[in-house]
């Protein structure tokens, strides 16, 4: 007990401190949040009732990660349940325990001093932080991480006595690391080859053994894996995931220390100046060299991976490697006793760390995920509110069960997808069939596109409630001319042409009398027409700039079956195209003797400037013939939607 006593130093103590402090702080608030899109989308795939079918349908069909990580949740629900406490709770012991391991690797590296410092910032950086409250890989990718690099750290002394152990935490970390996520894979496969360049020459041949035996323990895994890498990536055809800008790495870089640049400046400037005080004592070594590597190489394998092949490149994939670059940027904080200045040195950017901590908690947690709890919580609030008898209400989220884990059976969607012209379709119809007083659309981490809104005012036109969330919302519509009702979006931009007048160039060569929708005049497309008119401005006179959303709308008929006929959107700089879009007519309009509405919309991702030249026509390249009365165009500033939240 004295020798045991005679070891816990003082930078142990303070580490038990911290290390409390930091559970403290994750326990607190692991469960004041959402469950995240990703979170449901594992729950929905625990839905089997054995493992080869959540091996098969939940992970290798379905998945993009290694089965480790699905497995545990499996059996872990399968004891405890499912509920947001339940199922979060082993990720955030892994993340406690990732800290303890990150503590005791670096100080086996370049001494306790400098493990606690790196700990004290590690604890307080949001980037690490909120990985290890969410129930996906990360938090079991960066644990077994650390714990295969404490591992290592220790097998590098040929003298301990207890290295059979520590070699035994070096394959189990690799193992788990092979099971949690495929860049936790890689970094296993990294930080064991460079393994062989830092262990003594008697316990290379252990660091061999634990790596055939993470192959061996990885076998049933192959098919999975084998899988995965046909399909390669999150972006291509049918993926979501964009291919990284030109300042993608520095990005990284900004968001990993607290969203902040001038975090990143202090920081390195107080480590420069402290070792200028101390007279540079600072010596490179290999385990310098190999960490800092590990720490650079991984961003850049999935950086330029993206660029070549197919999009990986998330924050979340590069978190296993993150670490390495905090103990070699601390490596140089080692005094030999304890002074006022290296105190408060140490407490200076310890609490710095916590100030930016705090400081950017705007964008902490949902500030990047959509919450479907809060979303829930908003529907049936407005159901208690309005009569669920009185409203009918449709959601759009990739998958119903998301939005239903948090509303339950309070809530009956009568649609539950609306991103593609079938559903606005569909919802078209539920809309004109509806005999509610009240209309309910909500959405959830999915796009929420515009002409939704518009296809719901046709037979709901008064808005009495608008919540706007982190990528998610919901709108209240009613028929209640009585009510009272939220502010309208600022419009920057509005056009209304009934053909009554010539508002367009050239339009009176197909403006008709024969038939309209309203008033006297309409614009019949026929043969040899093949660009009709339409709108001709620069960007700047219609408010157009990145964000920006545009909704359009008209009444349509015809009696044929469409062929080709669209809508077109388009943006020009300098005679090239910034932006084409062309929407179907068949999308929302079905042939027949009577007039239909036609709704179109979209949330420009693209940069425009003032000087572009914008276009809104109608093309008709198959010559259809086709009516085309009381056109309307709005385009809404982006901030416009905030107004109430």
């Amino acid at each position: 007990m004295q020798f045991a006593m005679k070891r816990f130093s003082v930078e142990d103590k303070c580490f038990v401190v911290l290390a409390l402090v930091y559970a403290v702080m994750r326990f607190s608030q692991y469960t004041a949040w959402s469950l995240t899109n990703d979170e449901l989308s594992a729950l929905m795939r625990l839905r089997y009732d054995s493992i080869g079918d959540l091996i098969n349908l939940g992970v290798r069909e379905n998945d993009m990660h290694p089965m480790g990580v699905q497995l545990l949740m499996w059996i872990w629900t399968s004891i405890f349940g499912i509920s947001a406490s339940v199922v979060r709770l082993p990720f955030v012991l892994m993340g406690v325990g990732t800290l303890v391991f990150f503590y005791r690797a670096a100080g086996n590296f370049f001494g306790k001093p400098s493990a606690l410092l790196a700990s004290g910032i590690f604890s307080f950086l949001q980037y690490p932080a909120m990985y290890a409250e969410l129930a996906r890989p990360y938090s079991p990718g960066l644990f077994f991480s650390m714990l295969m690099l404490y591992g290592l750290s220790v097998l590098m002394s040929t003298d301990n006595p207890r290295r059979w152990m520590n070699a035994m935490a070096f394959f189990v970390g690799g193992v788990g690391c092979m099971y949690s996520h495929y860049f936790s894979f890689l970094f296993a496969a990294l930080l064991g080859v460079s393994s062989l360049f830092l262990v003594r020459k008697g316990n290379i041949l252990l660091c061999l053994s634990a790596g055939l035996g993470m192959l061996l323990c990885y076998v049933p895994s192959i098919d999975v894996i084998t899988t995965h890498l046909s399909v390669g990536g999150l972006g291509g055809p049918g993926g979501w995931l964009g291919r990284p800008g030109n300042d993608a790495l520095w990005k990284y870089l900004v968001h990993g220390f607290n969203q902040s640049p001038w975090f990143i400046s202090v920081l390195v400037f107080a480590i420069v100046l402290y070792g200028a005080q101390r007279g540079f004592r600072f010596q490179w070594t290999r385990i310098h060299a190999v960490l800092l590597v590990l720490f650079a190489l991984i961003p850049l394998i999935a950086y330029y991976y993206s660029l070549w092949f197919n999009p990986v490149f998330q924050y979340s994939v590069l978190l296993f490697s993150f670490p390495l670059g905090l103990i070699v940027l601390c490596s140089g904080f080692n005094p030999d006793s304890w002074r006022k200045s290296d105190v408060f040195f140490c407490s200076f950017l310890t609490g710095l760390t916590l100030l930016t901590y705090f400081g950017s908690a705007h964008d902490y947690r949902e500030g990047q995920f959509a919450s479907f709890r809060r979303v829930a919580d908003g529907c049936k609030e407005v159901l208690s509110t309005y009569n669920a008898d009185s409203t009918d209400a449709t959601v759009n989220v990739i998958h119903p069960g998301y939005i239903e884990y948090y509303t339950g059976n309070e809530v009956n969607f009568l649609q539950s997808r609306c991103n593609s012209p079938e559903d606005y379709m569909d919802l078209q119809r539920i809309v004109d069939s509806s005999n509610a007083t009240y209309f309910l659309h909500a959405w959830a981490n999915n796009y929420h596109a515009p002409e939704t809104e518009w296809i719901i005012q046709e037979k709901f036109p008064y808005c009495i409630r608008r919540d706007t969330l982190f990528n998610a919302g919901l709108i209240v519509y009613t028929r209640d001319s009585t009510l009272k009702r939220v502010t309208s979006p600022t419009v920057a931009f509005e056009e209304r042409n009934g053909f009554e007048a010539l508002k367009w160039e050239n339009e009176q060569w197909c403006r008709t009398d024969s038939i309209c929708y309203s008033g006297r005049w309409a614009m019949r497309l026929e043969r040899n027409q093949p660009y009709s008119p339409g709108i001709k401005r620069k960007a700047s006179e219609m408010g157009l700039t990145k964000d920006a959303v545009y909704f359009i709308s008209c009444k349509a008929l015809t009696s044929e079956p469409w062929k080709e006929a669209k809508l077109v959107f388009s943006i020009e700089r300098n005679g090239q195209s910034i932006l084409w879009r062309g929407v179907p007519l068949s999308d929302l309009i079905k042939p027949n003797s009577s007039w239909s509405g036609f709704f179109a919309g979209y949330k420009l991702q693209e940069e425009v400037k003032p000087d572009d030249n914008v276009a809104v026509y109608f093309y008709n390249p198959a010559a259809e013939r086709f009516f085309i009365d009381d056109f309307r165009m709005q385009v809404i500033p982006a901030a416009a939607f905030n107004q109430n939240k």
